[in-house]
């Protein structure tokens, strides 16, 4: 795995439905990594699963960035056994002794092999990138709506390393070597930013990006002590109060309102019922713009879906059938692609 990223979640059995799942993705999108692993569908509830009561688990995991399902586990086992067989203490019954195994393992595989050869390609797509800051305890935590932020927008959590040795600007844009770009950098809610950040913040303001957070006044640490502190209140007042050529630095606004003052609508937006939630991600492609939705209910939902693409034909590819098909009702208008969609429970 030297060239992978992975997390952990679970079907049942214990509140471990996601471990570090946003984490891992974010970090195989910071470093250049094109798949992200997960240890899948574990739980201690091994013989009471079956592919379509952790369907809609893996389908949350998918939105979260998860793009190469581990199972865990299919237990070795000897004809001896008998059926149903043994299974291991925390890892869901998959194996061919399991009941549906004949009638459901091929197509539930297949269906998850559709799904992941999508979500590896191309490159995540996110506007927001959040700095999350080095110190402990320091976690991501589930994919989540930002309250800056709201909904039909994505995000990547980003460290110090990377920010200080991957970051540059193209465009006004924030960029990795790797060809992921961010519109806006978001800092944490905390005057307290090391002096090497700092100096980086004003390097990539000055080449015209976008920054958004309260305006550093001391640094968290104790190195070149007391110098650290002035230089970050320098740094601070400078960007804060306006003195640049390029970029921009707003403390009191939200990502949200940056962004639509910019004239850049959600990438995503689904209007059905009030309490609807149909989950997405959103990877682009030279040939195109692919997004995996999920319906997050247990009912069947109408929704008019809004995607911020246009001058393409929308086609659906089912990943339960491999059917693709053009869809012929859609409306384009100011940018962004709307079209009328149903789903499952």
């Amino acid at each position: 795995y030297a060239d992978q990223i992975g997390g952990e979640f679970w079907s049942a059995g214990l509140n471990l439905g996601n471990i570090e799942c946003r984490a891992a993705s974010s970090a195989a999108h910071i470093y250049g990594k094109p798949t992200v692993f997960a240890e899948a569908y574990t739980s201690f509830d091994n013989f009471n699963l079956h592919p379509y009561s952790i369907k809609r688990r893996g389908e949350e995991m998918f939105c979260e960035g998860i793009n190469q399902v581990v199972f865990h586990t299919m237990t070795c086992q000897k004809p001896s056994e008998g059926k149903p067989g043994l299974e291991y203490g925390a890892g869901t019954h998959f194996n061919p002794n399991v009941t549906w195994w004949n009638q459901a393992a091929g197509p539930w595989i297949s269906y998850i092999n559709r799904c992941q050869a999508l979500l590896q390609s191309g490159l995540f797509a996110a506007d927001v990138l959040y700095y999350n800051g080095d110190w402990a305890p320091n976690l991501v935590g589930p994919k989540h709506v930002p309250a800056g932020l709201g909904k039909g927008y994505d995000y990547d959590v980003c460290n110090e390393e990377v920010l200080l040795t991957r970051i540059s600007v193209k465009d006004r844009k924030i960029v990795l070597p790797d060809g992921m770009s961010y519109r806006v950098l978001v800092l944490p809610n905390t005057t307290k930013m090391p002096a090497p950040v700092a100096k980086k913040l004003r390097e990539l303001v000055q080449a015209g990006v976008t920054v958004i957070g309260p305006k550093p006044l001391t640094d968290p640490g104790l190195k070149n002590h007391p110098q650290c502190d002035e230089e970050v209140k320098k740094i601070g007042e400078e960007l804060w109060g306006g003195k640049t050529s390029k970029g921009r630095v707003f403390d009191g606004k939200t990502e949200r309102e940056v962004l639509l003052a910019d004239g850049i609508q959600p990438d995503f937006e689904a209007v059905g019922a009030n309490d609807s939630f149909i989950d997405f991600i959103h990877r682009t492609t030279p040939e195109a713009e692919v997004y995996f939705l999920a319906n997050r209910k247990d009912r069947p939902e109408k929704v008019t879906a809004t995607f911020r693409q246009t001058g393409r034909q929308p086609e659906l590819w089912n990943p339960m059938t491999g059917e693709q098909r053009d869809l012929p009702q859609f409306k384009m208008e100011n940018g962004r692609t709307s079209i009328p969609l149903e789903f499952d429970p």
